[in-house]
């Protein structure tokens, strides 16, 4: 209770003036005290006039309390304080003084001294439940900006998982080395001693370090009881000139600075104060003639005061050329008229040379009245590039570290130099930190951060830029776009010229676009662009875009321009979530695997290509548990190949690959072999495995067998199933491509094709004569329709005379072997074995068979 008594009078003290309620409810009492001592209240309901009087004016109370019966309600629960407070503490002292007088002086304890005893005690309850309200228990610790200046982020002090923000205030710290400027000022300060004003002109561009060096200084001489410094006006605060010169006048005739009566400091303000604003002169430009104004005995009292106590005053103004022209006049004016009679007066203008000049120029005054007014200047060095640069990189990259974000350091060097290049200077650093940098801890994590990055300053700094790429994203996209480039030379102009005019327009930004498109570096090399109309899994850059979600890729582009996830990003992180390596349980991997066959089949296609880009970030065991259940449900997978990609089976048989590449051992890779896929319905499976491990060791492990090791135990089926006769086409058994599979091995391993061909026509029959056609047929699409037509091997491996007698003889039983008995018979028996397309029977369709 204690503390919300002294919160409570603490704010009152604060916000309110106590002497003033103090002093207002004593006139109050007295009059009240003085109206009952005379009766006057009781002479005045003596009659019926009176009374009705009274009784009218509280009916009327009544009312009005009744009709802000809310406005009261909420007065008396609101947190802080209001002129209700003030209004019942009042009253309070009011009636106390009233019953103090009825009992004390008149020993009087009627009725009416009984009223006013309860209403003074429901006023105490009041203001006690008012106490409790806005009072706390404890007193309330301080409240910790989230305002953080740049420094506290280059030495890496910033809770990062806080909310923060950086301030545009000038700060204290030196972080462009102007120490020297700072060391000199200080010692001319200290030492100066003549009967002139001296005024100072700091002048450089904006993020030169103007404020700081004022800042510092200020620190630096505050202590020092022989200077006084007034650095606290504020220009920008006032609505007009004579509002501005006010405060000006009470900043620098303050009654602590001077310690001379208020009455004389009043005096002196009044009379500068007339003759700037007074009938003596009309317009600003009369303001700054070197007239002599006759107030030298107000100037003489003020320098009396300052030798007899050897000070001095030091006036800072800092931004004066962010000021209006004619405030910027009017101190121009204060300074060199009326404060240039007081004796070690320091006057220090901090400002842009060339903006000061030109707003000179445009009150047609010469920048020579400048000159003339100035009488040290101190022009600030452009600051050094490299400490500039390092200050940037350091502040990003530990507020990028403090966040968890991934970014490459020589990207992030490549954009701070550029930045710097074109001008980058610290306020604006801090713009970008606040604007492009901060957000990233809550809703971009899943974008790449250069391409985030220099999207963001491009938008930043060169919106038209932005549009453009937003409107023309196939200008850029290298990878997964829907239109194919067939005329690379026409695609390749196009997009050169198209650069010619964003680089003539554009060039400062432009060329940060280097980092995210290859095509925009190709350009600005001089050379062809490469629009990579043909690519592979394994190309580093495919890779990149589809692991990273890189803009440079159509499937992620979108998203870079609005906050939601492209359906490709959105799978890429439903994997990552999965089975990335903060998520060690095979509970994960089982979630994966669901969620797989939750998709459709593009989808899909989809999800198994981004594993692959993201194995290497998979537990080795959770890798080799998430294929293995894959296995066990193949055919719920799609065997279709899209235009131009790789089915979702041979996805599956791609990642086998890149595991056995992972786990090298034979005896390990032998051991997963004959425990996933050692059935006969496996032998496509394997041929294909062959195929993709083969081209692994193109890349990664040319010394090692893996290969081989697969072809051997694809080989130990094989011999089964032809030593045996096994028939590859019984219902259980049979699938497209294990026949052509076993015709490849007997090729590459050079083995009698009469023994196949025997093995083959063992196996002709009504049953097995259209899946034995099906086998040989092949298939090409352009994504909407397909091209079937039948294989040059078909020859080889059958005894033709047989085959065809059989198709004669053999009725097809559904369309679909009505369909490829056409196909058969589209293409003549002699030119089965011609290399040339147009010779063979083609059928074409609109669905796949």
């Amino acid at each position: 209770m204690k503390n919300k008594l002294h919160q409570y009078f603490t704010d009152l003290n604060e916000y309110f003036s106590p002497s003033k309620i103090l002093f207002n409810s004593f006139i109050s009492s007295f009059l009240l005290i003085w109206m009952d001592y005379k009766n006057l209240i009781s002479q005045f309901g003596s009659d019926v006039f009176g009374k009705f009087m009274i009784i009218f004016f509280l009916v009327i109370l009544l009312f009005l309390v009744f009709l802000n019966y809310k406005k009261l309600s909420y007065s008396l629960y609101a947190k802080d304080l209001s002129e209700t407070d003030i209004i019942l503490i009042s009253v309070s002292i009011n009636l106390v003084s009233l019953l103090c007088f009825r009992i004390i002086a008149l020993y009087n304890l009627n009725f009416i001294t009984i009223i006013l005893f309860f209403s003074f005690l429901a006023l105490f309850g009041l203001i006690f439940l008012r106490v409790l309200r806005i009072g706390t228990d404890s007193l309330k610790e301080p409240v910790t900006s989230i305002t953080v200046d740049l420094r506290l982020i280059i030495n890496n002090e910033i809770e990062y998982e806080k909310n923060f923000i950086l301030g545009e205030d000038a700060v204290e710290y030196d972080l462009l080395d102007r120490e020297p400027i700072v060391n000199e000022l200080k010692s001319l300060i200290k030492d100066y001693n003549s009967e002139e004003r001296l005024v100072i002109g700091i002048e450089g561009k904006w993020g030169t370090g103007k404020s700081t060096i004022v800042n510092n200084l200020s620190n630096e001489i505050k202590d020092n009881d022989e200077i006084l410094i007034i650095d606290e006006f504020n220009p920008w605060v006032y609505e007009n000139n004579a509002a501005m010169f006010k405060g000006l006048l009470d900043k620098v005739f303050d009654r602590e600075t001077f310690e001379i009566s208020s009455e004389e400091l009043t005096r002196i303000k009044k009379s500068f104060f007339s003759l700037v604003f007074g009938e003596k002169f009309n317009g600003l430009q009369n303001l700054i003639n070197e007239t002599k104004y006759d107030e030298q005995a107000l100037l003489k009292r003020i320098n009396n005061y300052l030798n007899k106590n050897n000070r001095k005053i030091v006036l800072i103004i800092d931004n004066l050329d962010r000021l209006s022209s004619d405030k910027i006049v009017l101190i121009l004016s204060f300074v060199h008229n009326v404060l240039s009679g007081i004796e070690n007066f320091i006057i220090i203008l901090a400002y842009d040379q060339e903006e000061l000049n030109d707003i000179l120029l445009s009150e047609n005054i010469s920048k020579k009245y400048l000159s003339k007014l100035i009488q040290k200047r101190i022009i600030l060095p452009v600051p050094n590039k490299s400490t500039i640069v390092r200050i940037s990189y350091l502040s990003l990259s530990n507020i990028l570290k403090g966040f968890n974000i991934e970014y490459s350091e020589t990207e992030l060097q490549f954009i701070v130099n550029s930045l710097v290049n074109q001008g980058l200077e610290l306020r604006e650093l801090k713009r970008i930190i606040n604007s492009i940098i901060l957000p990233l801890r809550k809703f971009t994590t899943h974008k790449y951060f250069t391409d985030y990055f220099i999207l963001e300053l491009i938008k930043y700094f060169d919106y038209d830029l932005y549009l453009e790429m937003y409107e023309n994203p196939d200008m850029f996209i290298t990878f997964d776009s829907k239109d194919y480039a067939w005329d690379k030379a026409k695609q390749n102009n196009e997009n050169k010229e198209y650069f010619d005019k964003l680089s003539k327009k554009h060039g400062n930004y432009f060329s940060l676009l280097q980092l995210n498109f290859s095509k925009v570096k190709d350009y600005l090399n001089g050379s062809d662009l490469n629009l990579r109309t043909s690519y592979t899994r394994q190309d580093p850059a495919y890779k990149n875009a589809h692991k990273n979600k890189r803009i440079y890729s159509a499937d992620f582009y979108s998203m870079y321009f609005n906050f939601s996830l492209t359906k490709e990003a959105e799978i890429s992180e439903k994997m990552n979530e999965f089975l990335g390596s903060n998520n060690p349980s095979k509970s994960g991997t089982d979630a994966a695997i669901e969620y797989i066959y939750s998709l459709d089949i593009e989808e899909q296609n989809y999800s198994l290509m981004h594993i692959e880009y993201i194995g290497d970030d998979i537990l080795l065991e959770n890798r080799i548990y998430f294929i293995e259940e894959l296995l066990k449900n193949l055919d719920a997978l799609s065997d279709e190949r899209p235009f131009l990609g790789i089915s979702n089976r041979e996805r599956i048989i791609i990642l086998i690959s890149e595991l056995l590449v992972v786990i090298k051992d034979e005896k390990t890779i032998k051991s997963f072999l004959n425990e996933n896929l050692n059935k006969i319905n496996d032998i496509s499976n394997l041929d294909s495995l062959i195929y993709w491990t083969n081209s692994k060791e193109k890349v990664k492990i040319e010394n090692d067998n893996i290969a081989s090791i697969v072809k051997e135990h694809l080989g130990n089926i094989i011999i089964k199933i032809v030593s045996n006769k096994v028939n590859i086409f019984d219902y259980d058994l049979n699938k497209k491509g294990n026949l052509i599979s076993v015709y490849k091995y007997y090729l590459s391993e050079d083995k009698d094709l009469d023994e196949l061909k025997e093995y083959l026509k063992g196996l002709y029959n009504k049953n097995t004569l259209y899946k034995i056609l099906y086998e040989f047929i092949f298939s090409s699409t352009d994504g909407s329709t397909y091209e079937y037509y039948v294989s040059q091997d078909f020859e080889k491996l059958n005894d033709m005379e047989m085959i065809f007698e059989l198709i004669n003889q053999t009725e097809p039983e559904d369309e679909k072997q009505t369909i490829i008995k056409e196909i058969y018979f589209l293409t003549k028996e002699e030119i089965f074995t011609s290399s040339d397309m147009s010779e063979r029977g083609v059928m074409n369709l609109n669905y796949r068979l």
